[in-house]
Order: structure tokens, then C-alpha cells, then sequence
């Protein structure tokens, strides 16, 4: 039985992590990101699908999970499908809320745990030197290979890396295990700013958007900037090519290249302008999701590594994700 005041101090340190990581575009992009603190031996809080990091607070936007269960489910289930996991998820979590369909691997982890899409660590990440990188610079890190989000992650998670405190994921993120709330962002503040200090990488560019005659507008100087660079290369074909799992939920099937508003995202290569149908919400998840694609190519590049892209396969297993379509439904309301 989950009771809030008795669990309240470690809910607030769930807030104090989940607001702070949220509030950096370079960390989360859109609904990205997931967070979760171990209350007791056997309740979890993490992060709820379809939020925002930065709506999190004691009083919404997390689901309370009998984290042992999955713990369990993992250990005993070596080649389960999504829907098994989901439904395993879904009889663990005590609230109406929906666990992040990562709360498997927050299971598997340590007392508090940050998982983060850092536009840093995803320029190590989405290079093809990537494990090479993080053994050079993080020794004691662990490297995870690209896995879908969900169970096929956690299972290899909790196979190759319950003990450890930081993790690479391939084409994914970053994630922080701690035993406090403290030594997390600590830890995470450290990671991050190695990384910055080792490739020289540029701040991250703010996504920002503004109406304009009922519709909204890009105002990032740095995707106007690169799309006009990439001009002669943009085309459907160019944005299928998934360097990170949210390019593919948020870009797949919303494109036109176009100066009218003809589909969700609609980039005019005339005035290098994008222009989007939808409502602010989801208008900004986009908007950060391109901004972030650009700046890892960008960086990556700069560094004189290579892009490594997810697998067809892969990339098209992203599109039939429940998990990832009610991710999408929800940012989207």
C-alpha cells in the first residue's frame, strides 16, 4: 500500500531531480527522460509516460511500481515481447498514472536514478567510436548497445550492468544510478561536463518558438542555420535515417517540405523556416528534437567521428510501440 506523506521526503527529492534535468533542453528533449527513487524495499516512484520531467511534483506526473516484480520479470524472462513487458509493467504499477517504459531498467538499478537524453553524451553515443570513446574517457562507465526502448533495454540492463553507476546507451542517453538524489545530479553534472570540456562542444542552442498569423514558427538562429547548410541534402530519405529514437517518434510521417502548413512540420528551404501544425506542447518537442538532431551532427562531425545510425529494423520497431504511440498521444493533447 502506497501512502504519499509517509514517502513524501524521498517524492521531493523525486521533484528536486526531475525539475532540474527537465529544465535543460540539452538534457531532456520533449516528453524524453525518465526518473525514479526507490521509496522502500518494495515501492518505486518514476516517472509517468506522456509527462514532462518539469511537470513533475509530488502530487502528479509519477506512477508508484512494486519495482521487485519487474526486477523478477526480467530475471526470469530472457525473450519476452513488448506486449509482455507492458502488461508485466502494468500489473506493478499501483497508480492510474502509466509508468515511463523505462521503468524497467530504473528497477534494476540503484536508489535513485536519472535517465537523460544529453545531447553531450549522445555525441559519444551516435558516433560509430562510441565504445571505444567511453572506455577511454569513462573506465568504469558501462556501455550499453543499442537496444529498443522498453524491455528489450532493461533486459540487457539488468543482465550486463545492475552495479553500475553511469551508462552509455548506444543511440540513446545517458543514465546516472546513485544511492541520493545528491550524488546523482552531482554525478550527472560531472559526466556531462567532461564530455563538454574533452570535444570542446559548443553550448547547446535553445529551441524557441513564436506565433505567427495562427500558426507556430521556429525561432532557433541554429536550425535556420543548418538547414541552409543541408539544404541540397534535405529530404524525406535524410530524416529517416534515425540517429535517436524520439527523431523517429517525432519526425516519422510529419514532414513537408513546404511554406504552407500541410502537414505537423513544414520546412520551407526558401526562407529556411519551420513552421508547425500542432499545439505548443508537441510544437516544441519537435522543435527541440531537431535542434538536437542537428547539433549531434553537427558536433559529432567537428570532432572528425563518423554518424552511426540505428538499423532499419530497428528504427521501423520504434514505430510499433505502443509504449512510444502513447508517449506521442499524450504530449500531443
Amino acid at each position: 500500500m502506497f501512502n504519499k506523506r509517509e514517502h513524501l521526503s524521498k517524492l521531493k527529492d523525486l521533484e528536486t531531480i526531475s525539475n532540474q534535468i527537465g529544465a535543460g533542453q540539452d538534457f531532456v528533449q520533449g516528453g524524453g527522460g525518465n526518473t525514479s527513487i526507490k521509496l522502500n524495499e518494495e515501492l518505486m516512484a518514476v516517472k509517468a509516460s506522456g509527462f514532462l520531467l518539469s511537470d513533475l511534483s509530488t502530487d502528479q506526473a509519477y506512477a508508484i511500481v512494486h519495482h521487485q516484480d519487474l526486477v523478477k520479470f526480467l530475471a526470469e524472462n530472457s525473450a519476452a515481447s513488448d506486449k509482455d513487458y507492458n502488461e508485466a509493467a502494468s500489473a506493478a504499477t499501483l497508480t492510474e498514472a502509466r509508468a515511463s517504459m523505462e521503468t524497467g531498467l530504473h528497477a534494476v538499478l540503484g536508489q535513485v536514478v536519472i535517465h537523460c537524453h544529453s545531447a553531450y553524451a549522445n555525441v559519444i553515443n551516435c558516433s560509430t567510436k562510441a565504445q571505444d570513446l567511453v572506455r577511454e574517457l569513462f573506465p568504469e562507465a558501462c556501455f550499453i548497445a543499442y537496444r529498443a526502448p522498453g524491455y528489450q533495454l532493461s533486459h540487457l540492463i539488468s543482465e550486463q550492468a545492475k552495479g553500475a553507476k553511469v551508462l552509455f546507451l548506444q543511440n540513446h542517453g545517458l543514465v546516472i544510478s546513485a544511492d541520493d538524489a545528491t550524488e546523482a545530479l552531482e554525478l550527472h553534472a560531472k559526466v556531462n561536463r567532461q564530455i563538454k570540456d574533452h570535444f570542446a562542444l559548443k553550448d547547446f542552442p535553445e529551441a524557441k518558438l513564436q506565433y505567427e498569423g495562427g500558426a507556430l514558427r521556429s525561432e532557433s538562429e541554429f536550425l535556420s542555420k543548418q538547414l541552409r547548410k543541408h539544404a541540397d541534402d534535405l529530404s524525406y530519405e535524410f530524416f529517416s535515417r534515425v540517429l535517436f529514437p524520439d527523431q523517429r517518434v517525432y519526425l516519422q510521417n510529419n514532414i513537408a517540405f513546404s511554406n504552407k502548413l500541410e502537414n505537423k512540420i513544414n520546412i520551407d528551404l526558401k526562407s529556411y523556416t519551420v513552421r508547425y501544425k500542432t499545439n505548443e506542447r508537441e510544437a516544441l518537442a519537435i522543435e527541440e528534437t531537431l535542434v538536437a538532431l542537428f547539433y549531434i551532427m553537427q558536433q559529432i562531425q567537428a570532432n572528425d567521428l563518423e554518424l552511426n545510425y540505428i538499423s532499419a529494423d530497428d528504427s521501423q520497431h520504434i514505430d510499433g510501440m505502443d509504449s512510444e504511440k502513447h508517449r506521442k498521444k499524450v504530449i500531443g493533447q
